[in-house]
Parts: structure tokens; sequence; C-alpha cells
């Protein structure tokens, strides 16, 4: 009865992993907002631009690592319970939280996130594509995302590892990392990366809450395809102008505009289920996306100026933007998660059954 008590589904271990490193990324923030605006930190004194820039970076990583481990989730169908995610449980979590910690105190940052990128590459490969196995109970469109969203996880992957073996080449280099003009390139990489697990992880959310839709007209009904678009144009057109043109960033709009169409009709479709918290969070993804729109018209050197009151680059009024913008995203996840969790809907739907042994070659 122990045993059958400890044991969880594949994708109740996954978000439960992917919760430790948003919660992670969550500390980083709160500690590098606390040092930059209250010129408090743990060793007593003020970080420089560079370690900031860095611990920064770091928070964000936090943040992919945690949407790309819920998007897998999401898109795992194994519905079993296995004994041995007890443990493996405990043990991700233990190590998610030393990284947290002293991840900067491993000698070579970046070095090492490139070593656990190329980990993460061969570990996740297997766990996105047991995700796409055929099930006869999934519509059309639905089988459609799921396929969309593990192709762009899986590049996802990639650009993790190009970004981060980009900063090792920086720093041994000796180059600045503080994110300025000489490194938009990088940034928009940077950037499509986080794009890249955050997008397909929204897209796999808001099925569950499509398909209870009652009112579908005929323009609704085109608003999975227009969502399925922007999961796979945005990444796309952040990646393009870094590795190809930078004038393609002008494009950028296409993606965005079709991300939020369908991140605003999911959360109109919540409010009608009655769903208010979840509404709540999809509200919240609706308006910090239309911050991201506002921030790229001046962000990887135009069209426009940036406005006075944003200030330069490396100013802490437009860093602290540049975070909040990611950390409403997180909370706004966070707020639909849990808000499911409590409900026991989506990937935390209670199993009917209480333990299987896991499957041959597992």
């Amino acid at each position: 009865m122990k045993d059958d008590a400890v044991a969880i589904t594949d994708s109740e271990f996954l978000m439960r992993v992917g919760a430790v490193f948003v919660l992670a990324a969550i500390g980083v923030f709160i500690w590098l907002d606390t040092c930059t605006y209250g010129n408090i930190c743990l060793q007593g004194e003020a970080l420089s631009t560079d370690d900031l820039f860095a611990n920064r970076q770091l928070g964000f990583r936090f943040v992919w690592l945690g949407f790309f481990t819920w998007a897998v989730a999401h898109l795992n169908s194994d519905r079993r319970k296995h004994k041995s995610h007890g443990f493996r449980w405990r043990l991700m979590s233990t190590v998610a939280l030393v990284l947290a910690v002293g991840f900067n105190r491993l000698g070579s940052g970046p070095p090492v996130q490139a070593l656990i990128s190329v980990s993460l590459l061969f570990i996740s490969i297997r766990a996105v594509m047991s995700g796409l196995k055929d099930r006869g109970d999934l519509s059309p469109i639905w089988l459609s995302h799921r396929v969309v969203a593990a192709r762009v996880l899986l590049c996802s992957l990639i650009l993790d590892f190009i970004v981060v073996t980009q900063d090792a080449l920086a720093e041994e280099s000796g180059l600045p990392i503080d994110g300025g003009d000489a490194q938009v390139p990088l940034a928009m990489l940077r950037l499509g990366r986080m794009a890249s697990a955050a997008i397909p992880l929204f897209l796999l959310m808001h099925h569950e809450v499509r398909e209870n839709a009652v009112d579908k007209p005929v323009f609704i009904k085109w608003v999975p395809k227009i969502f399925l678009f922007g999961a796979v144009a945005l990444p796309i057109l952040l990646v393009l102008p870094a590795a190809v043109w930078m004038p393609l960033k002008y494009a950028m709009p296409l993606g965005s505009d079709a991300v939020l169409i369908g991140v605003g009709f999911t959360a109109y479709w919540a409010i009608k289920q009655g769903k208010r918290i979840e509404f709540l969070g999809w509200l919240l993804l609706a308006i910090s996306m239309n911050m991201g729109l506002l921030m790229g018209a001046y962000a990887f050197d135009g069209p426009f100026s940036a406005p006075a009151f944003v200030g330069d680059f490396l100013d802490a009024g437009r860093r602290l933007l540049r975070s909040s913008h990611v950390e409403i995203i997180v909370a706004a996840t966070l707020l639909i998660l849990a808000d499911r969790w409590r409900k026991g809907v989506g990937v935390f739907t209670p199993q009917s059954v209480a333990f299987t042994e896991p499957r041959e070659g597992a």
C-alpha cells in the first residue's frame, strides 16, 4: 500500500520536476531584483553588471527548463503510475535545487550548462517522441497540435545547445556578456529558445479549454489553426533574423499576433465556462504578450527608439521591464496550472488504475 501511495504517472512526475525549476527561477529573480533595486545581496556587496546579467540569464534558463518539462508532461500519453517515479522525483528535485543555489560556484557556468544541454537533448528525444504514440481518442486538430508541439520542443533543445555554446565561447574569449548591441543575434536566439518551449506548452494547455467551448462560430473554428501557425512561426521568426538576415525581424508580428489570438480566445472560453482563476491566468498571459509586442518595437535595434522613461539597455528600469515580462508569464502559467491541479483536470486528472509496473524497456 505504501508503494502505491508514492507511485505517480509520467505526467505527474514531469510536472513536479518542472515546478522545481520554475520555483528556482523565481528565487533567482527575487534575489536579483533585491540586489538591483534594494542594494542588498547575500554577499553584502553589490553585483557587477556582468554578474547581474549572467545570473539573470541563469534565471531565464530555469524558466525554459520548467516550461519545457511541463510541455513534455502535457505531451506524454502514458497514464499509468510508476513506482520508480517516487525516487526519481526526489532525486531530480534535489539536483535542480543544488543547481539553482550553487550553479555559479561550479567554476565555469556556460560550459557546465552546455554539458547539461547535451544530456537534455538525448534524454528528452525519447520523452518527447513517447508522447506522440497513436491514440484513437484524439481529434485530428489535437493530434496535429501534439505533433507540431513535439517538433518545436526538439528545436528548442537545439537552440539551447547553440545559446549555451555561444555563451561558453564568449566567456573563454573574454568577450562582454552585457547583452549590448554586439549581441543582438544571441539575444534573439535566447528569446527564440524561450518561445519554442513556452508556446508549445500554451498550445497544449489551450486544447482542454477549447474542447469544452460551446459557441464555435465559423471564425472561432479557425482559432486552433491560427494558434498552431503562431507556435511555429514565432520561434522561426525569432531565429531567422539572427541566423540569416536581420530585417526579417519585421515579420515577427505575424507570429506573435497569431499566438495572441490563440491566448485571447482561450481566455474568452475559460470565462464562458466559469473558470475564473484560469481566465485570470490566460488574461495575464495576453497582457504580458502585449508587453512583449511593445518592447519588440524598440528591442533588437529598432525599428523605433526606446522611450525616454525606459532608458538604455543596461539601465535598471529597462532590465526590470524585461524581467517583469517573463515573470508575469511565469505567474500566469502557475495560476492556470494551480487551478487545474485544484480541480484535478488535464494532466492532474485522477487515475482509474492505482498502480502499474513500468513497461518493459522503460
